[in-house]
């Protein structure tokens, strides 16, 4: 309960106007090293599980109990980018209540307005480091009077280039000759690389004082580990589905049926990364995909930014196209987050990093989220080595059929049609008679069969249907009029040799060789392909062959699948000696 710590009154009031009730566990965790220990922190914690207020709850209370005024600033938090920075800003004000000053500096901003706040006196900066290198070097900023230095998002800060911007300004905390001062270092984050960990050594008062705090190694328990080596590791909170896509060019219709099956047609928010600005802008061009959306990345102005960030927040449209960098300040409730190909670094590497801070965007705050990953062959073995790092069990699915997009289609549709004021019902009474007479004529129906037939109509015009089912696409490749087969041995097998001797034998050689992208399952007894939806018929009645199945099942991993960079096995029509099959036969086969 908020009472079990030193909380003023006027910070519950705040807390208990945004419905904190409680703190969470990284805020209980840190509040008393911070308050009452008055200890540095390398702190972990999934995104999305109050960070910002853990540090921001003990710095607000300790310089409220500090009387001295000063003009220079107090507390300095520097955060990646400037949403982030605008958000931290926001829950500083918020717990603060007016009781501190506060200013938020970030680059694309006006320069007079914030020398002018810190000219009259500030208490708590928040800025980027570029800005804020760029005020202390002009003389505007004073760091040598801080209590607290803070860094949010710390793993980002090298990552996006800020190693020289941060020796600077730590360099200008404590100048030549200057006394020596108390000032705790506070740095948090979602993932420990080694880097984050060498400032944390470098800048703390002493190794003594230097305490770090894992609720993530522990499963969410406070893991006090020291500085070790930690992995990284996605929140349990969030559904992580993997979804193949054939080519590049198919990649379009793919986060188009993701959406609409896993983001309720498009009603719930989502965000959508992006490797590069031009592939978000390719995204938000498409006429392949039909839901409303916007890009976020560095190449648009900084007003555009901020107007687009308030627009997604307030609900105005729902798929936010964004880069890593631009999403960093994300700080509301998003249902589904989608990769548009597996994050890797520029070396090619699986990046596990990247990919925890991109699923955190979803799963917050105890909610439960989704996060899909497309993925080519090429790119699987990179998937692998991230689920291997973070320790969370991905789930191999196929794309989502159509009969799975229609659905969710005709869900929101029966919710907007259930959503209807009663009043308003009236006003469409002559016109629903009309349309019910004509489809009742138009289909030799009754009255009642009438307005049924309408009612249908109208949930398919509504969901975004009126021109008829789309093709569906297989489960394997996600390609377009293939089906996706599932072939039972009924024994060990270790090469898909066996498969195509077996298929090879039993099928017209222009059958056999449409199929495509077989894979082994992971119980080593069948394996996967895909094949024409035209040659369903030859496949039918085959020996431990089922035809278009509904679920992938596990697959093999592939060779290669541990090096995080390889592009893992080809697959393709082996051949070999041996192999095998029990020829034809009734089979398991389903149309």
């Amino acid at each position: 309960a908020l009472g079990d710590f030193a909380l003023s009154t006027g910070t519950r009031q705040a807390l208990d106007k945004r419905g904190i009730k409680v703190l969470f566990p990284i805020q209980a965790a840190t509040f008393a090293a911070i308050f009452d220990a008055g200890k540095d922190l390398l702190a972990r914690a999934r995104t999305g599980t109050g960070k910002t207020l853990a540090f921001a709850l003990p710095v607000v209370e300790k310089l409220l109990l500090d009387k001295a005024t000063q003009r220079a600033p107090r507390a300095l938090v520097l955060a990646p980018t400037r949403e982030l920075a605008q958000q931290v800003l926001g829950d500083f004000s918020d717990v603060a209540h007016g009781r501190l000053r506060t200013l938020c500096v970030y680059g694309g901003s006006a320069y007079g307005p914030s020398c002018d706040a810190l000219r009259r006196g500030v208490d708590v900066v928040v800025g980027t480091p570029g800005r804020t290198m760029d005020l202390i070097e002009k003389g505007v900023l004073d760091a040598s009077a801080l209590s607290f230095a803070v860094l949010d998002e710390a793993d980002q800060m090298l990552d996006m280039g800020f190693k020289d911007e941060l020796e600077k300004i730590f360099a200008a905390m404590a100048p030549a000759g200057a006394p020596a001062r108390a000032r705790q270092l506070l740095l948090f984050s979602a993932t420990l690389p080694p880097w984050v960990r060498n400032i944390a050594k470098a800048y703390a008062q002493t190794d003594a004082s230097l305490e770090a705090i894992d609720l993530v190694g522990s499963g969410g328990g406070d893991a006090r580990d020291g500085l070790g080596g930690i992995v990284c590791q996605a929140s349990t909170d969030v559904s992580h589905k993997c979804v193949p896509v054939a080519s590049w060019s198919m990649n379009h219709k793919v986060i188009n049926d993701v959406v609409g099956a896993y983001g309720l047609n498009g009603a719930a928010r989502c965000v959508l990364f992006c490797e590069t600005k031009a592939e978000c802008n390719d995204v938000v061009d498409s006429k392949e995909i039909t839901y409303e959306r916007r890009a976020l990345h560095g190449d648009i102005p900084q007003a555009l930014r901020e107007k687009t960030m308030a627009a997604f927040r307030a609900g105005q449209f729902k798929i936010l196209v964004a880069t890593d960098v631009a999403a960093r300040g994300l700080d509301m409730v998003v249902e589904l987050v989608v990769n548009n190909k597996p994050p890797a670094t520029r070396s090619g590497w699986a990046d596990a990093e990247t990919y925890v801070h991109r699923s955190g965007r979803t799963g917050r705050a105890g909610r439960k989220g989704t996060c899909v990953t497309l993925y080519q062959t090429k790119h699987r073995a990179t998937l692998e080595e991230i689920e291997r790092k973070t320790k969370n069990a991905f789930d191999w699915v196929g794309a989502p059929r159509a009969r799975d997009v229609l659905s969710a289609a005709a869900d929101a549709a029966l919710r907007a049609v259930e959503d209807v004021a009663p009043s308003a019902l009236p006003c469409f009474e002559d016109r629903a008679a009309a349309l019910a007479a004509t489809f009742a004529g138009r289909h030799g129906s009754s009255a009642t069969g009438g307005y049924a037939e309408a009612l249908r109509a109208a949930l398919a015009k509504l969901a975004g249907y009126e021109r008829g089912k789309p093709a569906d696409r297989s489960l394997l490749t996600n390609s377009e009029h293939y089906v996706t087969c599932h072939y039972a041995a009924g024994l060990p097998i270790h090469s898909i040799s066996y498969v195509w001797n077996f298929l090879r034998r039993e099928l017209k050689p222009e059958v056999c060789d449409a199929l495509k992208a077989m894979q082994l399952v992971a119980e080593g007894d069948g394996a996967v392909f895909d094949a024409p939806a035209s040659a369903k018929a030859d496949l039918v009645g085959l020996d431990g062959v089922s035809v278009d199945i509904d679920d992938l099942p596990k697959l093999k991993e592939r060779a290669g699948g541990k090096g995080g960079k390889g592009k893992g096995g080809r697959g393709g029509k082996g051949g070999g000696r041996g192999g095998g099959g029990k020829g034809r036969g009734k089979g398991r086969g389903s149309s």
